[in-house]
């Protein structure tokens, strides 16, 4: 079945992203705080995915002030990033998914307090090479034939029968992503339930971008940050869910409307508590909170709606 939409989108760059945040009236923050020295870093950490967001909210948030704040983003994965965070190491976890109980107990272990906020959604991209001319659109059940811990596919034919008679490159995000928890949940039943042989795991969103472009017969998933940046090396196949007739390709439309099931997910930063007794980290959230939807999209992503901003608002009051 051919897809709903084709998969045209703009290119996202970082400096794009910042001119428009120049240009939005919220920018405006003081500058004055009782913080100074080490207490102007704000240490971010966690999602891959996340972090181009993140960055770029943070550097605006620099620009924005008279101090010398400094907002440090690093990006080692979703699950490497709460290892820091639920030690203490890091105010700001960014997380393609949310906490997992042994995160949690962790946290509780360490007496970790945090907040979970959702800052925007993600959709989950299958990436193909340009030259991959048999796919025109893909099951969430062909996928798990292909990424499933199960799986004795070998070649695309074993895939869909009028397709290749060639082997299939396979490559996935490694065990302390959360794209690769998110995908593998959604796709093969359970977290971390992946394919044992014939395939290439990578920390890194691009990694997997560079090894399926050098690839007619690859194929691999990650950000959609990373295809819109990407477009010129890597094509975007439209998904058909579980249970449903049509597909639909990665666009903007698509996800935001909630048809490009099951790969669209929510976004999240979580906050260590004590970190707020730090006026630069208040601050820093709700700038983040006011500007994310100005950013989001020009990075890659799709700011959360007003209202679950206006509830990140509120729970961050209830905490000062």
């Amino acid at each position: 079945m051919a897809p709903s939409q084709n998969t045209n989108g703009s290119g996202i760059t970082r400096r794009k992203s910042l001119a428009a945040l120049a240009g939005v009236g919220t920018l405006a923050v003081a500058g004055c705080s009782d913080d100074d020295g080490a207490n102007l870093t704000i240490e971010a950490s966690g999602s891959n995915t996340v972090r181009p967001l993140t960055d770029a909210v943070g550097e605006a948030f620099e620009d924005s002030r008279d101090d010398d704040v400094r907002v440090n983003v690093r990006g080692p994965g979703t699950g490497a990033g709460f290892e820091e965070f639920t030690q203490g190491d890091t105010d700001i976890q960014n997380a393609s998914r949310d906490i997992s109980e042994g995160e949690q107990t962790r946290a509780d272990e360490n007496g970790i307090d945090f907040t979970r906020f959702t800052v925007g959604q993600d959709g989950l991209t299958v990436y193909l090479h340009p030259e991959n001319d048999w796919v025109d659109y893909i099951t969430a059940d062909e996928l798990q034939q292909i990424y499933d811990f199960e799986s004795d596919v070998e070649t695309w034919s074993d895939v869909r029968s009028e397709w290749p008679d060639e082997d299939i490159d396979v490559w996935s995000r490694d065990t302390d992503s959360g794209t690769f928890d998110f995908f593998t949940e959604v796709i093969n039943g359970e977290p971390a339930r992946v394919r044992q042989d014939d395939i290439t795991m990578r920390q890194e969103t691009i990694a997997i971008v560079d090894g399926v472009a050098q690839n007619q017969f690859a194929i691999g998933f990650g950000g959609w940050s990373y295809w819109q940046e990407n477009q010129d090396r890597v094509n975007a196949a439209p998904v058909q869910d579980r249970g449903e007739s049509e597909a639909f390709a990665p666009t903007v439309e698509n996800i935001n409307a909630g048809d490009y099931t099951p790969l669209t997910r929510p976004l999240f930063t979580f906050y260590n508590n004590d970190a707020f007794e730090r006026e630069v980290i208040v601050d820093f959230a709700r700038f983040y909170f006011d500007n994310v939807q100005d950013v989001a999209l020009d990075v890659g992503f799709f700011g959360a709606p007003d209202a679950t901003l206006d509830e990140n608002h509120e729970k961050l009051d209830e905490l000062l």
